[in-house]
């Protein structure tokens, strides 16, 4: 599984030009929304598309992480804006990025 996070500090933000070509996800703007709009496989397509370089607000710097395959669970880790990924493999704590 694919999820996007923001790698820098700032926070998690999408571009004027991203939200403009592609209204539908004006609401992923921002790190309020959930966890689970992340892994939107239609939301990561479109990133691709347009460029994360691209896509990323003026104080982002947008990462798709791929997960482990055997991930049972995950979450997203913030501080100061920039994200990280805890996931469980085998029953274990793994941080990734």
């Amino acid at each position: 599984m694919e999820i996007v996070i923001n790698r820098c500090y700032g926070g998690f933000e999408l571009s004027d030009e991203f939200i403009e070509v592609y209204p539908q996800f004006k609401e992923y703007n921002y790190s309020s929304w959930n966890d689970s709009g992340r892994a939107d496989q239609d939301f990561i397509l479109a990133l691709k598309n347009f460029g994360l370089e691209k896509a990323s607000g003026r104080f982002a710097s947008l990462k798709i992480v791929e997960l482990p395959i055997d991930a049972t669970d995950w979450e997203i880790d913030e501080y100061d804006g920039s994200e990280t990924i805890t996931c469980v493999v085998d029953g274990k704590i793994k941080h990734l990025y």
